[in-house]
């Protein structure tokens, strides 16, 4: 869980030097930004209504390690 919070840093600290991101760039970004959006909604929907199951988590997590893997 730590590489992927240390690879979000870097994500974040990219992200917030950007003052416009061209396509090409959000084309390279896309695929982290859906896996956390995705993991955002599972945690908003936890909150809630408290179903998620800890296969809907697991799920989520590993597009997001997938997503980071680089």
């Amino acid at each position: 869980m730590k590489a992927i919070a240390d690879k979000m840093a870097v994500f974040q600290n990219r992200l917030a030097a950007l003052e416009f991101i061209d396509q090409e760039t959000a084309r390279q970004i896309l695929p982290v930004a859906e896996a956390v959006a995705n993991m955002f909604t599972i945690l908003y929907y936890q909150a809630e209504t408290g179903r998620v199951t800890p296969e809907d988590f697991e799920l989520a997590l590993t597009a997001i390690r997938q997503a980071t893997r680089n």
